[in-house]
């Protein structure tokens, strides 16, 4: 069987070479077409950059879309001469264009997609054309991939897809599980380090988190530090606005900008809890790295998250949008050390047990198979 992966605008790279990694290791064939990129490998074909953007001042997104409909050309013509049984999409960045690519596609395989989000670019980010069709594409595919209950939820209730359309699994870890933490409480009762770490969106709620920050009793604020850090996709002089307004500002480090991975490697060691002020998610790939370095979590009680987090287990959930019950959580969190402790333990142990990136293969074999059975059939 030869596979095709598709993350044309590399919006998925982090995930999308892993995963690919795990079907060269089974010697399954895969190639992967994206776009220019660092990640250099034998199975990637970087034919959706066409145009040197980078050094365009204006029309950049004019520019964008010329060269997504010149790679998704070249995309089809790449098929057509290869014999492709199976074109695997990632992130659709044109939903309107991908319809019409999908529907010419499947005269030549059987084409899907890992659906990472059930709305696209969560309903914040993204121009309006970047989500026009989103939900007119969902129902092409031949197959669907989620990595939680709720999204396969929203595809069957919200965009009445056949289930045996949809395969669960829950996303594999990035890196081995790192040695348990904490096993010294006193060591931590007296520092109170805060990570976010992500790209800085609106639908991240980190104003939500400023606020909560300015909740905290002045005896635990004083010996707080919270850390900011990733791209930013929003303006973060009305973030930094905020936190002077609440008078915050000297409480906050910010770490502006894509992070190297022994930086990433850093944050996530020398923080004592992570926190997710999300307004929407499906999956997390943050949270997996908070899972597989056992770092505490505290998220907005919605969407994947509901699926992934055992509230006082494995993390502490607060009510979506309520910085008030966010402040709560973190003091809940830093006036009981056991608490803490607990928690990353019980993360600890729920990461030993999440799937592999062989297991996500699998899985993605199994969907693949039968949906040229279901084909076959009609």
């Amino acid at each position: 069987m030869k596979i095709l992966i598709i993350d044309s605008a590399n919006i998925t790279l982090h995930y999308t070479v892993p995963f690919c990694n795990a079907f060269i290791n089974k010697g399954i064939s895969i190639k992967l077409l994206c776009s220019n990129n660092q990640k250099k490998s034998d199975y990637m074909y970087e034919i959706y950059s066409f145009f040197n953007i980078d050094n365009i001042l204006f029309f950049k997104k004019i520019f964008r879309g010329i060269n997504y409909f010149i790679g998704s050309v070249r995309a089809i013509s790449y098929v057509k001469k290869n014999s492709i049984d199976v074109v695997h999409f990632q992130i659709s960045p044109l939903p309107i264009i991908d319809i019409f690519v999908v529907l010419i596609l499947k005269k030549y395989a059987l084409v899907g997609a890992t659906i990472h989000n059930t709305t696209p670019f969560h309903g914040t980010s993204g121009t309006l054309i970047q989500r026009i069709g989103f939900k007119k594409l969902i129902s092409k595919y031949d197959f669907l991939i989620c990595h939680t209950k709720y999204s396969s939820n929203v595809l069957q209730n919200d965009y009445h897809i056949d289930n045996k359309k949809i395969s669960i699994i829950e996303h594999p870890l990035f890196k081995k599980v790192k040695n348990p933490r904490y096993t010294d409480v006193k060591k931590y009762i007296s520092t109170n380090k805060i990570l976010f770490f992500g790209t800085i969106s609106e639908y991240k709620g980190i104003d939500i988190l400023i606020n909560a920050l300015g909740e905290l009793p002045n005896s635990l604020k004083e010996k707080t530090i919270l850390t900011i850090a990733g791209k930013s996709l929003m303006k973060n002089i009305i973030l930094k606005k905020q936190a002077i307004k609440l008078g915050v500002d000297q409480y906050i480090h910010w770490k502006e900008g894509w992070i190297k991975d022994k930086e990433v490697e850093d944050l996530f060691l020398n923080n004592d809890i992570i926190i997710m002020p999300y307004r929407h998610i499906d999956g997390s790939g943050v949270l997996v790295q908070a899972l597989e370095n056992n770092l505490p979590v505290i998220a907005s009680d919605i969407g994947g998250f509901q699926d992934l987090i055992e509230n006082e287990k494995t993390g502490l959930l607060f009510k979506a949008n309520d910085h008030i019950h966010l402040s709560k959580c973190i003091s809940k969190i830093f006036d009981n050390p056991n608490l803490l402790k607990n928690i990353s333990k019980s993360m600890h142990e729920k990461a030993l047990n999440m799937p592999t990136w062989d297991n996500l293969v699998e899985i993605s074999m199994n969907s693949y198979k039968n949906a040229k059975n279901r084909q076959t059939k009609n």
